[in-house]
Formats: structure tokens, sequence, C-alpha cells
């Protein structure tokens, strides 16, 4: 007869134990949008996959367009629902036992032909307004132009200290009515680089610099940045990306302004309810392009978590994205990986989470009901993910974060230590200070030439894969071949363009021509009607065609 030990039999029987509840720790989580709660029945659908996937929480947009899907007295109700009916209170008490944070669009106020129906709503608020480099308003902007600079429609100006102020307010009597057990900030930034040159911020730089903001570049990229770093650039124009760098940090402080007003207001009003937002997952775009400081959020505490929206692109870009987030902040217990659940199959998925922390980190998706509508396996997905948290395989991001991604922390530093002589010095800002450029209406050349164009555009990450480029620059000549066959542009630009140049004929803004763009060189010996070559930028490949030129 073998001898029995009772000690190593009930650790047999712990271990398993162990091994859940560690499995458990990895927690899964889902967007639900604003319009799959705008009905009992749809809340009830949405509830019951919660419960039955075991779904850990849910970010429910309760503010999608600057109103309300809950009862309140400082918020436009949203257009629309039945008057007796209460969104929010309605999955509070219907997903219960799942943790439900309340997801509020920040900036975004409104979109569509038609204004708002009731007088309060924020997007009618004119002070409150976000306006371009040229000093329109957006809320003035036409279907067209929305498409050519890619915003989604009416914003509030970051810049705004009456719009913060409204805004938390709002989040006040949100927490102090519901309880809810999280506040989840979306479209907290600027919708782009063009917006935010035409208010109060914007001179007060050119007071203390001596530069108006739309004598800077319009947009800083990637390429500029490391130009800049490595000493490259011409004098005046280092000098101008310097200021441009200014700018863009005085940008992201007033966004974070907003942030840190939120979590204050919550501190006060309760203490013990977190504070998270989706962020953009590449930090160097996110602060260049949007205003969005996501590290420096979370660095000083002022949000409990970051969502990242890492939807796009092939497992290796996801996971060379998830793997810089997790560098840059210094560990992955406060970020959830947001995944395009609604773009990509569960095997995709399951992949994608093997390759980021071997499936070990508390994952999101977008969206529930995207599941529901396409007729989606909420379970397929759910069941990819979970079998990668039970797999492990311990922490597989072992690279470093890009030497971009941290010279890019270390002049927000700088920026931030102002009263430091050496630390400003290092990056040249003190040689901004008191240069005044020679723009328009500065002395300089007044006539710029411009050009009307469309174009087809293919968008390219940095952390693609070799073969998405090729994959890419590939459409983009099968775009360039088609019009030479004489294939109607906007047919064309329907098939093969992304993003805004896809719609209206691929009609873009008015571009002003500068003697040390690359592109402008090419553009500026086409007459109008020529098409040009495939040009490579630093996010893509572009196929342009001149409509019209002049000089202003």
């Amino acid at each position: 007869m073998r001898f029995f030990n009772p000690f190593l039999y009930l650790i047999f029987l712990i271990l398993p134990v162990l091994a859940s509840e560690n499995v458990q720790a990895q927690k899964i989580a889902a967007w639900v949008v604003r319009f799959d709660i705008d009905s009992r029945e749809k809340v009830t659908t949405i509830c019951s996959q919660a419960h039955q996937e075991h779904f850990d929480r849910l970010l429910v947009q309760v503010r999608g367009r600057a109103d309300a899907y809950y009862q309140s007295d400082l918020v436009p109700r949203a257009e629309g629902l039945e008057p007796d009916f209460d969104p929010l209170a309605e999955v509070l008490a219907r997903c219960e036992n799942v943790e439900i944070d309340a997801w509020l669009n920040v900036y975004y106020l409104w979109t569509g032909d038609t204004l708002p129906v009731d007088a309060r709503h924020p997007a009618l608020k004119r002070p409150w307004l976000l306006k371009d480099h040229q000093g329109r308003r957006v809320d003035t902007y036409n279907a067209v132009e929305q498409s050519q600079r890619w915003i989604e429609g009416v914003y509030a100006d970051p810049a705004s200290e009456g719009y913060r102020r409204y805004f938390t307010a709002a989040v006040v009597e949100l927490v102090r009515n519901y309880p809810v057990q999280g506040i989840h900030l979306d479209f907290v930034r600027y919708p782009g680089s063009f917006f935010g040159a035409a208010g109060g911020l914007a001179q007060g730089f050119a007071d203390a610099y001596g530069l108006a903001v739309t004598e800077l570049p319009e947009q800083l990229t990637r390429q500029d940045f490391s130009a800049w770093l490595n000493g490259s650039l011409p004098p005046e124009q280092r000098r101008r990306i310097t200021a441009r760098l200014i700018w863009d940090y005085q940008r992201a402080a007033e966004v974070s302004k907003l942030v840190a007003m939120v979590r204050a207001a919550l501190l006060e009003e309760r203490p013990g309810i977190r504070l998270s937002a989706s962020v953009f997952p590449d930090p160097v775009e996110a602060f260049l392009d949007k205003g969005q400081d996501w590290p420096g959020w979370l660095s000083s505490g002022i949000v409990d978590e970051l969502f990242v929206m890492n939807y796009f692109g092939d497992k290796l870009r996801v996971q060379a994205l998830y793997d810089e987030a997790v560098q840059v902040v210094g560990g992955s217990e406060k970020l959830w990986l947001g995944l395009g659940s609604y773009i990509k199959s569960p095997e995709d998925i399951g992949e994608e989470m093997t390759l980021c922390a071997g499936g070990r980190q508390d994952t999101c998706f977008f969206s529930l009901g995207h599941f529901l509508s396409q007729r989606k396996s909420v379970r397929a997905y759910v069941h990819a993910v979970r079998k990668q948290q039970e797999r492990g395989g311990g922490d597989q991001h072992g690279r470093s974060v890009s030497l971009l991604v941290a010279a890019l922390q270390d002049v927000k530093g700088c920026l931030a230590a102002s009263e430091t002589p050496t630390c400003q010095a290092k990056y040249d800002f003190l040689s901004v200070i008191g240069h005044h450029g020679k723009g328009r209406g500065a002395g300089g050349d007044n006539t710029p030439p411009w050009l009307d164009l469309r174009g087809i555009f293919r968008y390219v990450n940095p952390y693609d894969s070799l073969e998405k480029v090729e994959e890419q620059l590939q459409l983009a000549r099968e775009s360039h071949g088609l019009l030479g066959e004489g294939r109607p542009f906007d047919e064309v630009a329907r098939q093969y363009s992304q993003a805004g140049s896809r719609h209206h004929g691929g009609l873009l803004p008015r571009r002003y021509l500068r003697k040390d763009s690359r592109v402008d060189e090419v553009l500026a010996g086409l007459e109008p009607g020529q098409v040009s070559p495939v040009i490579s930028v630093h996010n893509g490949f572009w196929v342009y065609q001149v409509l019209d030129r002049g000089r202003l």
C-alpha cells in the first residue's frame, strides 16, 4: 500500500484554485456605445451578454454629443429618448455584479446637418467653440471641410476655462446622482494639429515669443522631430520647429488642465471613484498632433487607468505599440489593451493577446454592441482572450522604449522645468524667446503660392511590418495606374483611399507651398489636371491631382 501524504494532497487541491485566481486577475471589459442603450430592450440585451460571458466591466457611453443619457439638470437630454426612460439607471439596475463606468466624450460636442434642439447645448455656445488656424469656428465647417480636416464635428476649445468648469460640473452632478464605479473620458484631445491657433492661448504665445502660431509648421511629424533632435536642420527651420514644440506643449497642457480639474472634483465629491481615459496608442503622435500627454497623466496621478485604443494594423503593430505604452509608463498594471474586435476576427484578437504580455493583460473590446449588430459571437472573442490569459507565458514585452519616445519624454520634462536654464538650453528653447520671424504680414513673402488638390492616401504606421508597408505602396501604385488609364478620380478615391480623402471625390484643403518641403517641390512642377507620382510621406503614400494653382 502506497504512503498517503495528506499535506501533499492538500497542495494539489489548492494549486488549481490559486491558478484560477491568478487568471481572473486579468479582466475583460467592453465599451458600450450610446446607440446600444437607447431603449430598455437594448439594455436588457447588453446586460444579458455581459452576464453570460462574465465581463468584469462595461464602459457605458452616457455622453456622446454633449448630451445626457441620464437625468440631468445641467446637461441637455439626448434627443430621441423616451421621456420616462433613464438609460444609465436602467444599465445600473440590469447589469448588477458588473462594474459600470460612465463614458463621457469630452471636447467632441456635435455632428450632423441640424443644430441641437436644446438651447442650452454646448455646441451653441460660441465662446467655447474651437477655431482652426485661419480663425474659423469649426461649427461653420460643411461636410466636405470636415472630411478634409479629418474632424468628426463640432469641438469645444480645450483652452476654454469656461468649458472646463462646465464639463467638471457635469461630472460632479453625474457621480452625485448615480453609483457608477468610474468616470471614463474619451475625445479628451484636440482633433488635430491644425486647430487652436486663433484664441487667447495663441495670442499669449505670440506675445511671449514674437512668433504667430500660424508662422510655425502646421504639423510636426516624427521625421521632423528626429531631424530636430539630431541637429541636421538649418538654423531658421530648427528655430521654428523648436517654437512648434513649445506650442504643442502649451496645447497639451490645456487638455491636461481639464483632466486634473475633473480629478480634483472627484476627490472632493467621491474620493474612491476611479478616473480613466481612452488614448491614442502612439505617445508621439498623441502629443504632437492631438495635445494628449497621456504618459504625463498617469505619472502625475491625475488618472488611474489608461485604455490604449490599439485597434488597427496587423498583430506586429499592435504588439509594438503595446510594448511602447508599457515601457513609457513603466509597467502594464494601469493599462487596458483596447482591441478592435469590430474589425478583426477572434483568431486575430487571440494572436494579438499572445504577443501582448503573453496574454496577461486587462483587455477591453470595442464594442459590445458591434458584436451583436454584426452578428458576431461574443463568446468566440471572450474565449480567444481567456485562452491566452490561461496560457500565460510570462512577460513577453521585451523591447525598450524607442529613442524618439524617450527623447520626447525628456523634452516635455525640460519644458515643464522652465525655471531651469541648463535644461532649457539643452534643446535651444531659450533661442526662441524674443525672436521675431518673417512670416506672412511680418515683412516676408506675402504672396505664397497655393494649390487646390485632391488625393488618394494609403496609411502606414511606423510600426507596421515590411509586408504591410509593401501592401499599402502597391495599392497606391494600383490607384495611380487606374488614374493613368482614365478612370474618374472620385471613383478611384472611393475604392482605394483611406481616411477623409476617401469621400467627396478626394478633395483636400488648399495647400500653401513651402520651399523646404520635398512634397511641395514635386507638386509645384505639376499643372492643373496632372497627377503626381506616388509620393512617400511620414505616414504613408499619396497620389495627388492638381485642380488649380495661384498666388495670394
